[in-house]
């Protein structure tokens, strides 16, 4: 919807499933998953001035994932029931400015929460062959909640017509760990001719455990 010729608003709606069943009666095997996830999110664009854009999103997710499996033959058996939900709630703002002829900067700030929750069991029995008689039954039943915060700047710098450098860093935080990452990169390009430009670029990349994405099962 747009506002006014610099102002509009943008709604996104994204529904999604996807499901898998396999079974086997020969060899006592079955495997079912089932992927749900839904996706909303509201956006405001903003052209404050010819050198000034921002842009901020509000954002809402819920995902939830269900795997259970059951295999079993002469010399093992196994069950597992992964049951897991996440709601995710984000709010972000990011803007361009444009300082001069040869300066253009990026900047950015995004927080989100995790709200993330476990169903989980798993038991096996394995007799004869190389490995020793064993049993063993693993529940967990919890939830993990955890708040991320981004901080982000850039700066383009056009140091002559065949010259450009970027500068950026990036910071982001999590709460579940008390962890904190930065990120600092380094581009350039030359332009030697109309068609050859040669580019080379380093960074430091750091991404934090997502609370949904834990391996329960270890």
């Amino acid at each position: 919807y747009e506002i006014t010729s610099r102002q509009s608003v943008q709604g996104r709606l994204l529904v999604s499933r996807d499901s898998f069943h396999y079974a086997d009666p020969a060899e006592i095997r079955r495997i079912d998953t089932d992927y749900d996830s839904a996706y909303a999110w509201l956006s405001h664009q903003a052209f404050v001035s010819p050198h000034l854009y921002l842009h901020t999103t509000a954002s809402s997710a819920f995902l939830e994932q269900a795997r259970s499996g059951f295999e079993s033959d002469e010399l093992r058996e196994f069950d597992v029931d992964d049951n897991r939900r996440v709601g995710i709630l984000g709010l972000a703002h990011s803007g361009a400015f444009q300082a001069g002829a040869r300066n253009f900067l990026t900047f950015g700030v995004e927080y989100q929460i995790f709200d993330a929750r476990y169903d989980y069991s798993s038991s096996r029995e394995i007799f004869g062959g190389l490995a020793e008689p064993s049993e063993r039954t693993f529940v967990l039943d919890d939830r993990f909640d955890t708040e991320n915060t981004t901080l982000y700047l850039s700066d383009r710098i056009r140091a002559s017509d065949a010259l450009t450098l970027e500068l950026g860093l990036r910071y982001d935080a999590q709460t579940s760990r008390d962890g904190s990452f930065l990120s600092p990169r380094l581009s350039a390009a030359w332009a030697a001719s109309r068609s050859d430009v040669f580019r080379v670029a380093w960074g430091k990349y750091s991404q934090s455990h997502r609370p949904y994405e834990l391996m329960v099962e270890d």
